[in-house]
């Protein structure tokens, strides 16, 4: 009997399987969407870029937008919705961001004799970052799904300062480019999106092809552009990269395409 599936990749499972074994994210009890019916429609979408986000907020988001009957998709950690519920979705988000925040400076009691540690649901770089060091000094430790971090309240001081190490060592690390005189951000973005845009819809546009490699290229070189994340930056980058190596390589029309489109409605927000 199918009663649970994954929301990011399709599988089905029975009930008692708690986690997808592909993408080690919550499975969820009710259908995914199907991502072919937002691919095909030309209606204007939204993408959102959750790699940061952990596998339980992803599930509490994808819970919720179905709670809410918002048409949806992923492709892997990106979700697509359409412009018309953008601002429904971005409620959603808010609600979730103000649930799951991230405070970690201090230590709290817990029943048990150990101290807790708020992470934040979505902070996975700092979760694996914490986990790590925390084994490497064979310091026993519990995380949960939430974030949630629990260790002997002996190590009180000392994690406190680890996970403050390891924020400013994550904020340092993401870095882009010194710049290109001459060269704005929304010139690269805006020809990017023009490029996808026409790459989604005629992959064998030589014009859109350099277009779309000469501002890959340039983009590498940017500063972080007003606006932008870095985690969301760094995703724009990586799509850009894949076209670009898909094109080179010349693959199959329909990879590019889908490719193609993925940027575009990733860009489609800020321009």
């Amino acid at each position: 009997m199918i009663a649970a599936w994954c929301f990011q990749c399709q599988l089905d499972y029975s009930p008692d399987v708690a986690e997808c074994i592909e993408c080690g994210i919550p499975t969820v009890d009710h259908p995914p969407s199907d991502p072919a019916a937002m691919a095909e429609s030309e209606r204007p979408q939204v993408a959102y870029e959750l790699h940061g986000w952990n596998g339980p907020a992803r599930a509490e988001v994808e819970n919720r937008l179905y709670a809410a009957a918002i048409t949806h998709s992923w492709q892997g950690p990106t979700l697509l919705v359409y412009e018309e519920d953008e601002d429904q979705a971005d409620d959603i988000f808010d609600a979730i961001d103000n649930e799951m925040q991230t405070s970690a400076d201090s230590g709290t009691a817990s029943e048990d004799g150990r101290v807790g540690f708020d992470l934040g649901a979505r902070s996975e770089d700092l979760h694996a970052a914490v986990s790590a060091r925390l084994k490497a000094a064979e310091i026993d430790f519990e995380l949960t799904g939430t974030g949630y971090l629990l260790v002997g309240s002996v190590h009180e001081d000392l994690v406190a300062e680890w996970i403050e190490e390891i924020q400013t060592e994550l904020r340092g690390a993401a870095t882009f480019g010194d710049g290109v005189e001459g060269v704005s951000g929304t010139d690269v973005v805006e020809a990017m999106f023009l490029a996808s845009d026409t790459l989604r819809r005629n992959t064998r546009d030589l014009r859109a092809q350099r277009q779309l490699m000469d501002a890959e290229s340039l983009a590498r070189d940017l500063k972080l552009p007003f606006g932008y994340d870095a985690p969301m930056w760094r995703s724009v980058l990586d799509q850009a990269a894949v076209i670009v190596a898909l094109i080179e390589d010349a693959a199959d029309d329909a990879m590019v395409e889908s490719e193609a489109k993925q940027l575009r409605n990733m860009l489609h927000p800020y321009v």
